[in-house]
């Protein structure tokens, strides 16, 4: 027999939002100490990272709409002097636009800091607005919030400083939106799950094509269950009709997007081979989703038992491509609520596309090949395999990153059980809502997190630059074409203070274009280093020291900046030399940065 759906809790709905907030302001807290005493004093994570990307994007929105008066979407500050096209970058344009009035009164690395914590209190609550109307039970949502906000994915996205991905707030009202629509079929809940799709793509792209492929699945769904033509061809209106306010929303970001993808102008894998391997690089291995990490988000559990760590390290060791994009434990929390979920016929009947979402991504995650403690098995036989070959959905290159739908479905399992326990063991209930997220936030808890002094990486030269109103480019040695391969975020970082243009940048999906100026200079091929070994050697020589006059004279290049953090301090003296046979003597030097001044630099009308 059916289970009817339980009636809401008898709390008042404003105490119950009343507690929801403080909860999730104080786990917040709790789970990312002692980053909110510091948030003002400093930097989240390690010195290197996405941070600067994210933080360089707050300062060019600004700058483009205010200073240059132009479209945010395009940049001629980076990859000087042909300039690039962001229209694949990982831009968050929702907090860029949200950062412009605050960078009046507050730096840019506190604007970062406080957005990535008020994303956790927000993924909370957006949860907590979802679950409480599904279930009807506030405890159950409240629990599910927990471990939904507070799950691995989310600490290491805050580790690193991915605010694209921290920023899901959207994602659970589109789910309620849809599941609305399929209680009742009104069309203003199908345009308000598009208004949400389209707010969640504004937060990162990967979000915005994932929620596209859930819900073109609602449709088909929903179209195969609508018994009648008229039936079918009314919810075809009401999609069409979500689908062109959502293209309406997104316009001035689709538009440059399919414009770029047209020309397939990006630097990045565009052979289905190529993009399997980089898919295989960036999957997880089987064992991720059974044991925490033991880097971000790390697991204190590994202190008290050696041997446990040992495995984990392990398992980390056997994994290739960016370990720190893997975080995809859900919990042991998580793993049985499904399986309780999976044998309890009450439970399954409410809660299977939630069950169905979890194994999905889970599977999904796990990529084109099967890794089991780093070892290969059905060798590109799992249903990502067709990725590579899709149009668009090529660019999600890194499956770890549909983690996030594993807690948000586990979330629900928690919240939905609840929700059944309550009419009828009632004290049961409420001793699940209180251990669940408890035992979650156990398995969860990281350790302290890395904080980096504010001035990190910053000198003095830079502010002596931003007020110099003279034309011209800066160099930075050893420069960057490849990311942040040869220092491109920190150069980012420098320039959010000195505001001039360089040659060389750090875009992610960067146009093949802009490789035509490295190409086309001797010298910038001679000083860049393509590794993140920063042991590797520049390719110095006698070629790249004869076109460094032309360089300079072409590419309006006023300042040579060497940094010391990307150079071997064996490797520092040979580069100085070289350098100096054309520049002479530097003119300024601190802990960071040596500067010279080009002699060959011309101010434009002389």
């Amino acid at each position: 027999m059916a289970i009817s759906r339980p009636t809401p809790q008898s709390l008042h709905p404003r105490m119950a939002w009343f507690a929801a907030i403080l909860v999730h302001l104080g786990l917040t807290t709790l789970m990312t100490w002692p980053a909110v005493s510091q948030a003002n004093a400093g930097i989240f994570g390690g010195p290197r990272g996405d941070k600067w990307v994210y933080i360089w994007d707050f300062w060019w929105f600004k700058h483009a709409i205010f200073t240059l008066g132009q479209s945010p979407l395009t940049t001629s500050m980076q990859y000087y002097p042909t300039g690039t096209s962001l229209a694949l970058h990982d831009l968050n344009v929702l907090w860029s636009l949200l950062s412009i009035p605050l960078q009046s009164f507050l730096s840019l690395t506190t604007i970062l800091n406080v957005f990535m914590l008020s994303c956790f209190v927000l993924n909370g609550l957006s949860f907590f607005l979802m679950a409480k109307e599904i279930t009807g039970s506030y405890s159950g949502a409240l629990a599910g919030s927990v471990i939904f906000a507070y799950c691995p994915f989310f600490l290491g996205r805050f580790s690193v400083s991915h605010i694209g991905f921290l920023s899901a707030f959207f994602i659970p009202p589109f789910f309620l939106m849809l599941w609305r629509h399929a209680k009742q079929g009104k069309l203003a809940d199908m345009l308000r799950s598009a208004l949400f799709l389209a707010l969640a793509s504004l937060c990162h792209f990967y979000y915005g094509i994932i929620l596209l492929l859930i819900a073109a699945s609602y449709f088909v769904f929903q179209l195969v269950c609508r018994p009648t033509l008229a039936k079918r061809l009314h919810l075809a209106r009401q999609t069409i009709l979500a689908l062109l306010l959502f293209i309406a929303i997104l316009s001035p970001l689709i538009a440059p997007i399919l414009y770029q993808l047209s020309r397939g102008d990006f630097d990045g894998p565009s052979q289905a081979s190529d993009n399997i391997s980089t898919l295989e690089a960036n999957s997880a291995d089987l064992l991720g989703f059974i044991l925490p990490d033991v880097t971000i988000a790390a697991w204190r559990g590994y202190r008290l038992f050696p041997a446990a760590g040992r495995l984990g390290q392990n398992v980390q060791d056997a994994t290739t491509g960016n370990f720190y994009e893997k975080t995809v434990y859900p919990g042991w929390t998580s793993w049985i609520l499904l399986t309780v979920a999976l044998f309890l016929p009450s439970l399954r009947r409410r809660t299977w596309p939630w069950i169905l979402m979890f194994l999905t991504f889970f599977l999904w995650a796990l990529g084109p090949t099967l890794y089991i403690n780093g070892r290969p098995f059905l060798q590109g036989l799992l249903p990502l395999r067709i990725l590579p070959g899709l149009p668009i959905l090529h660019f999600l290159r890194t499956p770890t990153r549909f983690a996030l739908f594993l807690t948000l479905g586990s979330g629900m399992l928690t919240a939905t059980a609840i929700s059944l326990l309550s009419p009828r063991r009632p004290m049961v209930a409420c001793f699940l809502s209180v251990v669940l997220p408890l035992l979650a936030l156990a398995e969860f808890f990281p350790f302290p997190q890395d904080f980096l002094p504010g001035d990190l990486f910053r000198s003095s030269f830079y502010e002596r630059l931003a007020q110099d109103k003279n034309p011209g480019s800066v160099l930075n040695i050893p420069v960057s074409f490849h990311g942040a391969r040869g220092g491109g975020d920190i150069f980012q970082y420098a320039q959010t203070i000195h505001g001039k243009p360089i040659v060389g940048g750090y875009i992610a999906r960067t146009p093949r274009a802009v490789f035509s100026t490295l190409e086309k200079f001797a010298f910038l091929r001679a000083v860049e280093q393509r590794e993140y070994d920063h042991d590797k050697r520049l390719i110095l020589g006698p070629d790249g020291l004869a076109d460094m006059e032309p360089t300079l004279r072409n590419l309006n290049i006023r300042f040579i900046i060497v940094h010391r953090s990307l150079i071997s301090e064996a490797e520092w003296p040979t580069v100085i030399n070289w350098l100096e046979q054309g520049l002479g003597p530097f003119i300024y030097e601190d802990q960071w940065i040596r500067v010279y001044r080009s002699p060959f630099f011309q101010p434009m009308g002389n």
